[in-house]
């Protein structure tokens, strides 16, 4: 999966997305690397955390969708700077969907819903920190930008967020 990453940006990219996207596999990479050495605090919080997730598998299929939908919806938006606010509010939402899920969730602890939010920022938050900006968890950029719901894209399928999320990338 990572070389077929690297594979793509070196062949396909270039900008800010070649230098989004160096990050992202970065980023990444470090976190398979902790999360599979085996008995390490990274691997035990990745595990508990699936299992935590695999006890509210349609509320995580609801938060997953909304996050597909919002991209694939953002990849028809027009303005740049919407655009890459649909795409940063996006992750900002996400990120308080599964923690909710995970809240709420009858098999996960405080800990668990603490790590599967953990896990997630481990794997994305440098990219998003490169590209959002001001759009982060840390402002209230988010709580005021109206998600965009209708664009020429909207009701097309997306099979990976991550595909949507390079197509907004490129297009800025």
């Amino acid at each position: 999966m990572l070389a077929t990453g690297e594979s793509y940006k070196e062949a396909c990219v270039r900008g800010q997305l070649k230098n989004t996207l160096s990050v992202f596999i970065f980023s990444l990479r470090n976190f398979l690397s902790a999360s599979c050495k085996l008995n390490s605090k990274r691997s035990k919080a990745f595990l508990s955390a699936g299992r935590c997730f695999n006890s509210a598998t349609s509320s995580v299929t609801a938060c997953y969708r909304q996050v597909v939908g919002r991209l694939v919806t953002g990849r028809g938006i027009r303005e740049s700077k919407v655009k890459l606010a649909q795409l940063c509010c996006t992750y900002v939402r996400s990120i308080e969907c599964y923690q909710a899920v995970a809240r709420t969730s009858g098999g996960c602890s405080e800990a668990q819903s603490m790590d599967v939010v953990g896990l997630i920022r481990a794997a994305f938050e440098d990219s998003i920190n490169l590209l959002c900006g001001d759009y982060s968890e840390h402002t209230d950029r988010c709580d005021r930008f109206s998600f965009v719901t209708k664009s020429s894209t909207s009701g097309q399928k997306a099979y990976s967020f991550i595909m949507s999320a390079i197509q907004i990338v490129a297009d800025l």
